[in-house]
C-alpha cells in the first residue's frame, strides 16, 4: 500500500500509462452522503487543476465515511486505486445497483484534501475529542467546542445550565464565569448527536 500524498491514476490513455490526480471532497445535497472525486492538472492552464472523474455515486443514505464506488468503464481500476493508496476499503455487504460499498479512511482524506475536509467534518456527529469535561463543585459536566470562521462556540447541557444558574443566584463567582463562557445549552442527545452545522444553526436561531 502506498501512503504518499502524490497520487497517480493508471490508464493506457496517457503516454506514461498514468496521470497525476488529487482528491476532492464534498457532500451530496439531498442526503449529505460523502462525495469523492479526482482532479488532474489542467491541460489548458498551467498550475491549475480540473475535474478528472467522480469516484462515488449517490444511492440511499449511508453512515459517515461510507460511499458506493463507481468502477465502470472510464473508472475501471477505482477499487485498486482506493485500496492501494489507503484511501478506502471495501465493506463486506452485497452490491447495490452494481456498486460496491467502501468505508473511507477519515485520516487519509484529511491528509489528502485538507482544504475540503472541514466541509465534510461539519456534517458529521462530533468525535470523542470534540466533547470535553468542565469540573464544577466536584462533578464533571460535558462541554462541546465548535470552531468555524466566525469564532469559537462552547456548548453544554440543559442540566448543567440549571446547576450553574442556581450557583449564580447564590453568588458563586465560578458559576457566573462558566455561564458567561457557554453560548448555548441543549439536550444531552443533541450535544452528542447533532453535527457542527446543525448545532450552529440552532445557535443562530436562538440568537434571532
Amino acid at each position: 500500500m502506498c501512503t504518499g500524498n502524490k497520487l497517480y491514476w493508471k490508464s493506457d490513455l496517457y503516454p506514461e500509462g498514468k496521470v497525476e490526480v488529487r482528491v476532492t471532497l464534498a457532500t451530496y445535497a439531498d442526503n449529505d452522503n460523502l462525495y469523492v472525486g479526482l482532479n488532474r492538472p489542467c491541460t489548458k492552464e498551467e498550475g491549475r487543476w480540473e475535474p478528472f472523474t467522480d469516484l462515488t455515486v449517490n444511492q440511499h443514505s449511508l453512515p459517515p465515511f461510507h460511499a458506493y464506488v463507481d468502477n465502470r468503464d472510464y473508472n475501471r481500476g477505482a477499487y485498486e486505486f482506493l485500496t492501494g493508496y489507503g484511501i478506502a476499503q471495501p465493506v463486506a455487504l452485497p452490491r447495490h445497483n452494481g456498486f460496491r460499498l467502501f468505508r473511507f479512511n477519515a485520516d487519509r482524506l484529511k491528509e489528502l484534501a485538507p482544504e475540503h475536509y472541514p466541509m465534510i467534518a461539519r456534517k458529521l456527529p462530533p468525535g470523542k475529542t470534540a466533547i470535553g469535561m468542565q469540573e464544577y463543585n466536584g462533578y464533571n459536566y460535558p462541554i462541546r467546542t465548535i470552531k468555524n470562521v466566525y469564532g469559537l462556540y462552547m456548548l453544554s447541557t440543559l442540566e448543567f445550565e440549571k446547576i450553574l444558574r442556581e450557583g449564580e443566584q447564590q453568588g458563586n463567582a465560578e458559576a457566573a464565569e462558566i455561564l458567561e463562557s457557554i453560548c448555548h445549552f441543549c439536550t444531552k442527545e443533541d450535544l452528542n448527536g447533532l453535527t457542527d452545522e446543525e448545532m450552529v444553526e440552532d445557535i443562530t436561531r436562538g440568537a434571532i
